[in-house]
């Protein structure tokens, strides 16, 4: 199989050059481009930088910018949306990256012979070398001038889309990909480009990549420590000292060579291999090494098959560091010395001397420099050397650096290699050959052929005919014969909007008849099949090209590139932002500890039910039967017997609980699982375990049935005395699981409504009739004729009990989930306040043996185990002795094992924290048994486990740590709400006693834990935790008589608070007014962005177009100021749709917004996305405005 890759096509966009002559000639010239950073970027962007000068936290008190010299474009704010069907506001909220890349491979895919047309469906992939600039991207910029414009700039600035953007807009059908490798990725997407073409992933592939230095501010704050003290690079020279920045962008089209030939596509230069490596574990990651250098240029050689005597010219990466040259220099004479020890046969240099460092985009740039020299056949001058460096011994290796222009002679193929080192240690290497056609046998044409030429603008039109005709003046088309011009100008240029065609004979008539046009003298068209097929192309339409082909094979052959009309494209950043500015904000805080008590709630009302269709599952074993015969008719479902159609009703068995569903489904409104009535605690696991299986997990297969069945019930779960109804009460904790459980129902399915009525022995069977009809939902204590209900309290201090410190010096201290990342936050904070202690740190994974420690093979670097290993040693290093004990909480079995064993080698166990936890999977509907059971004996398991094996020698303290989902759970929770709501009761029911047990409800911890495993650290109803934060409130409490803690202060100002009012817990007085406060604030700052809104839209100017008549209805005028806001038009159809302006699903959103608010009227994306014309919205707007005034 032939592996050679043909480069088809290409373009380039640096300092002063914007193709390819332009380029060489500053190559072949030795020319350095650099220079001051353009004034007219230095103003539009100076009010910007005193901006974030003055609103650092640290201000910077520096009145003067001073900008890096470099190699600077002289605009990056200019595009032409209308080539790249996006409208004016779409681009202007586009990184200009994004925008630069685009027009580098449409260029390219120009220069390849490529129109739209030929490209539409084709398997193309499209690879982008790129990588986000933290802290000076686009999107930075443009959200602090308009923060709400971050959701429709979302499509302009997320880096996947530079590659997608293109295979979008050209329906691209092959692999498209953002590559990021620091500063090898523009080479490396090559690479990838290559192997993709080579398992034929794709038939072609276009790789490109864009720099641009958004501020190349000169401050000690924004040094990198790579840049060069005057903008200069000097690579291999004595006087160099850093890289000069440069900007720019360019792009190869690729496709195998056996293809390319029978395309008949014109080959730049052909890949004869590559390699791509990463340097391994250095003195430090972002430091190189010559011997993984090396190893890759040996590589690419293999992979090539080439002899690398025969390699007359190397592109270095070459960034002029007095660290990086040396390394790269000795890199190459290594792999050379393998196989040649002939010296000074190969030219060196490197491209950034010329047009700077464009970083992730400089690979693709010294591929074509070097494509370049193969195709002129000359050896360049090295730019800005002058003395070399001492550090580079080039007499002693392969390398010369030349300092003018001279031929490269060669016995056969030039063959040049180009390199590209990453920042971070991925380094990528290509080797080319230059490419000699097979001489042109074909006969020359005659007579007339169809030229043509298109493009978005009249302007574009006229530049691009202005630049044929100084290609022709030029020499561009001696020798090329006027078929192959004229097929290229069919082929590979788009359809666009307005277009001209000519009947031409040869290049002086190609030039006499566009020099008629610019003088708007149009020679006119002949008649016949050439003429016929012109004025079909000029009306727009499609024109099958291959009929004008005849028996002679056609040849792409290079003519000018698209003439962008480019208007400004950029964000402005308002020169009145110190007035506009208000640094009065009103982030009042607010207690990070809550609690939930029992306060007494008014008596449920007496309801007759007289239709109640009322079915009670009852544990004959107790008396739950006897308690609900105050319900009335009742039809009961006892454990043991049969259910309906005969099957047994047993507790663990899904089937039985589908029976139920269906029994359910035919009349029953008020469902009543009363199976957890046992009236005394579980005083042994065995029972324990028995309980949980009736009890909870019965009541998730019922659910989970209900819910597969589509039922609509009321569900009441029936307990005695589960819950803690005060401090210390004597209860069946294990019970209170179910509360948990239930509290999830509803939020996952809305159509099951859950009560829990937990009772004790004195309540009246009126009271619980009344509770179980009532249509108030939640949980609800009936103790004698009280009733109360969870209220959500302020803990705003944590009192301090006055005893001593609660850790003892020496003392044994047990966590659960040890090793995880909260229990060794916490094993860190108790070895820094007692550093004598010893900790023993119990978890399923535990760490390796001791002696395997500093073996990399049995305890990777960066592993998991390794992390472990470093936090234990870390531990000791702060003066505890660490055990760790491999056991799983969940097993009773094993933990009761491994209490027992570190009582025997630790004697007293002195405090436990039982941080062990597994987190909720999915919802109930989906969840698997075995995984349910796996959460639920994570926490309530182990904790009833520790709570019995401690009871004859009770520890100082037991903090369980328990979550917000047994208060306020979210769907997919059920499990995990469950065990922790057993740990808050457990906590209440152990009060008093000389061992204090603390249940801590803790929100999402912000730096570790749980909530950042799986992406669920941000702030939502609540603030995400501090770690140093949830240390001091667990500090807090342990010095505290407190049994229960809620930690986590609510985030009264974010957008989910009013979801705190969807739960069945009520809040304090003081929470509900707080929250009532921040909803009429909210509401007060929505009327006030609707009032700028309505002001915004007021003052756009549009034009409205589309009937002959021009008579439009006042709302379609104002709908049409509604989508010139968006877009940025001046002027609009009537009947343009929306998405043939630039719109997406993404923007429907806000346009649909702004129009709902301009018109008082309730229209959303699907009214938008259904109408899509202004004539259509305006209609339905109309139609909504006139119904509403109906109803009024």
């Amino acid at each position: 199989m032939n592996t050679d890759i043909a480069v088809v096509g290409l373009s380039v966009d640096v300092p002063g050059a914007r193709d390819l002559d332009a380029f060489w000639h500053i190559i072949s010239t030795g020319t350095s481009t650099s220079r001051p950073f353009p004034a007219d970027r230095r103003e539009k962007l100076a009010e910007y930088i005193r901006y974030l000068r003055a609103t650092s936290i640290d201000p910077v008190p520096d009145p003067d910018i001073d900008y890096h010299n470099g190699y600077f474009l002289d605009a990056v704010d200019h595009f032409d949306h209308a080539a790249f069907g996006m409208n004016p506001r779409q681009a202007t909220l586009t990184d200009p990256h994004h925008r630069m890349v685009l027009r580098a491979m449409y260029l390219a895919f120009e220069d390849a012979g490529y129109s739209l047309d030929r490209l539409r469906g084709s398997r193309t992939g499209v690879y982008v070398g790129f990588a986000v600039n933290p802290g000076s991207t686009y999107l930075d910029y443009i959200s602090r001038v308009d923060p709400s414009v971050g959701q429709q700039a979302i499509t302009g600035n997320i880096p996947a889309m530079l590659a997608n953007r293109l295979s979008h807009f050209l329906d691209l059908r092959g692999p498209s990909m953002v590559v990021d490798t620091a500063c090898s990725a523009t080479l490396v997407a090559v690479h990838q480009a290559k192997n993709a073409l080579l398992l034929d992933d794709c038939d072609m592939a276009v790789v490109g990549g864009a720099r641009i230095v958004f501020a190349p501010v000169k401050h000690r704050h924004s040094n990198i420590g790579i840049e060069s003290s005057d903008g200069v690079t000097r690579t291999f020279d004595e006087a160099a000292d850093g890289t000069g920045f440069g900007e720019g962008s360019g792009a190869v089209v690729l496709k195998r060579l056996d293809r390319a030939l029978a395309d008949g596509d014109r080959v730049y230069a052909v890949i004869k291999g590559s390699a791509v490596n990463h340097d391994g574990n250095t003195e430090g990651i972002t430091n190189p090494d010559s011997d993984s250098q090396a190893d890759l240029l040996l590589s690419a050689w293999r992979n090539a098959d080439v002899d690398p005597r025969t390699i007359g010219y190397f592109e270095a990466h070459g960034t002029a560091t007095r660290v990086g040259d040396p390394i790269e220099h000795e890199g190459v004479k290594r792999a050379f010395a393998k196989h040649t020890t002939d010296r000074g046969f190969c030219a060196v240099g490197t491209v950034k001397a010329n047009v700077g460092h464009l970083f992730e985009g400089s690979g693709v740039i010294g591929l074509i420099k070097a494509i370049a020299v193969l195709r002129h056949r000359m050896i360049p001058p090295q730019a800005n050397f002058t003395t070399p460096n001492p550090k580079l011994d080039f007499a002693s290796g392969p390398l010369y650096v030349p300092t003018s222009l001279e031929p490269w002679e060669s016995d056969g193929p030039r063959r040049c290699g180009v390199s590209a080192f990453g920042l971070g240690g991925t380094n990528a290497h290509v080797v080319l050959e230059e490419f000699t056609a097979v001489p042109d046998e074909r006969p020359a044409s005659s007579g007339a052929h169809l030229f043509t030429l298109s493009a978005a603008t009249i302007k574009s039109l006229t530049r691009i005919v202005e630049r044929h005709i100084r290609f022709i003046d030029g020499g561009g088309l001696d020798g090329v014969d006027i078929a192959d011009v004229c097929h290229t100008s069919r082929v590979s240029r788009g359809g666009h909007r307005h277009r001209v065609a000519l009947v031409v004979t040869d290049a002086a008539d190609l030039r006499h008849q566009l020099a008629e046009l610019l003088a708007d003298r149009p020679t006119p068209l002949p008649e016949g099949p050439l003429g016929d097929q012109a004025r079909v192309f000029t009306r727009g339409g499609e024109v099958d090209w291959k009929t004008l082909l005849g028996d002679r094979a056609p040849r792409v052959v290079r003519l000018p590139g698209y003439a962008f009309d480019e208007t400004p494209a950029w964000v402005s950043f308002p020169d009145t932002w110190r007035e506009k500015l208000n640094f009065d904000t009103t982030d009042e805080r607010h207690p990070v500890t809550h609690d939930v008590e029992f306060q007494d709630a008014p008596a449920a009302r007496p309801v007759s039910a007289p239709n109640a269709g009322v079915l009670a599952l009852v544990d004959p074993d107790t008396d739950a039967e006897t308690v609900l015969a105050c319900l009335g008719d009742v039809t009961f479902l006892r454990l043991g017997e049969p259910i309906g159609s005969g099957t047994p009703f047993a507790a663990d068995d899904t089937a039985a609980h589908e029976e139920i569903a269906r029994l359910v489904g035919d009349g029953v409104t008020h469902l009543v699982h009363a199976l957890a009535f046992e009236d005394a605690p579980a005083t042994d696991v065995a029972e324990l375990e028995r309980r949980a299986g009736k009890n909870l997990h019965s009541l998730f297969l019922l659910t989970k049935a209900l819910m597969a069945a589509g039922v609509k019930v009321d569900l009441t779960v029936l307990t005695r005395t589960a819950v803690c109804a005060e401090e210390g009460d004597a209860v069946v904790a294990e019970n209170a699981a179910l509360v948990g459980f239930g509290k999830v129902v509803g939020r996952e399915y809305p159509y099951i409504k859950v009560k829990h009525v937990d009772v004790d022995a004195s309540v009246p069977p009126a009271a619980l009739r009344a509770e179980v009809f009532a249509d108030e939902h939640g949980l609800f204590l009936l103790r004698g004729d009280r009733r109360l209900r969870e209220v959500f309290v302020e803990v705003p201090e944590v009192e301090p009990a006055g005893a001593d410190d609660y850790l003892k010096p020496g003392g044994t201290y047990l966590i659960t989930g040890g090793t995880g990342a909260l229990g060794l936050a916490v094993a860190e904070r108790f070895a820094a306040a007692r550093p004598d202690l010893t900790l023993v740190l119990l978890s399923r994974s535990g760490v390796p043996p001791r002696e395997q420690w500093d073996d990399p093979i049995a305890v990777p670097t960066g592993s998991a185990a390794a992390k472990r290993v470093d936090a234990v040693r870390a531990l000791e290093a702060a003066g505890a002795t660490v055990a760790v004990v491999a056991a799983d909480a969940g097993d009773p079995e094993a933990l009761a094992e491994a209490v027992t064993a570190v009582r025997r080698d630790h004697g007293r166990i002195d405090g436990i924290v039982h941080a062990a936890g597994l987190p909720g999977g999915s919802t109930i509907m989906f969840r698997r048994s075995a995984d349910f059971d796996a959460v639920v004996r994570a926490k309530l398991h182990a904790a009833f486990v520790l709570d019995r094996l401690t009871g004859d020698d009770q520890p100082d303290f037991i903090a369980h740590f328990s979550s917000v989902a047994s208060v306020f759970p979210a769907p997919g929770q059920a499990d995990y709400a469950a065990a922790n709501y057993y740990l808050d009761n457990l906590a209440r029911a152990r009060a008093g006693g000389p061992c204090h047990v603390i249940a801590l409800d803790w929100v999402a911890w912000k730096e570790i834990g749980m909530a950042v495993d799986f992406g669920t650290n941000g702030d939502t109803m609540f603030k995400a935790l501090p770690t140093a934060v949830g240390l001091d409130v667990l500090d807090a409490g342990l010095r505290s008589t407190r049994s229960r803690l809620f930690a986590g202060e609510l985030n009264y100002r974010g957008e989910l608070i009013h979801l705190l009012r969807s739960y069945d817990v009520t809040l304090s007085a003081d929470i509900e007014a707080k929250v009532e406060a921040e909803m009429q604030a909210l509401e007060q700052r929505l009327v006030e962005a609707a009032e700028k809104t309505r002001a915004s839209v007021a003052a756009v100017s549009v034009e409205l177009e589309g009937r002959p008549d021009g008579q439009y209805s006042d709302v379609e005028r104002s709908v049409a100021r509604c989508l010139a806001l968006a877009f940025g038009y001046d002027a609009l159809d009537v009947e343009a749709d929306f998405f043939d302006l630039g719109g997406d699903s993404i923007m429907a959103a806000g346009v649909a917004g702004t129009i709902a608010i301009c018109h008082g009227v309730s229209y959303d994306v699907a009214d938008l996305l259904a109408d899509r014309t202004i004539a259509e919205i305006a209609y339905h707007v109309e139609d909504l405005a006139a119904f509403a005034a109906e109803v009024a």
